[in-house]
């Protein structure tokens, strides 16, 4: 059995699992969602001359598209 001492003492040997995400500060995990490819196709770049410069490094995403959710 591991006291709260141990814990303590070894707070910094101890990590959370790649697998899982915390919002609560350990309390809870949850499983990370595997990262999703999307084709180049689907993907459009708005270069300077056409405005981009308002928002540079800015993605969007459309709102009510299922799979960009």
């Amino acid at each position: 059995s591991i006291s709260t001492h141990d814990l303590y003492e070894h707070m910094d040997e101890i990590k959370i699992p790649n697998d899982y995400k915390t919002k609560d500060g350990g309390k809870t995990f949850t499983p990370k969602q595997k990262i999703q490819n999307i084709s180049s196709d689907r993907i459009y770049i708005k270069y300077a001359e056409d405005g981009g410069t308002e928002k540079d490094g800015t993605i969007e995403l459309r709102k009510g598209v299922d799979d960009l959710e």
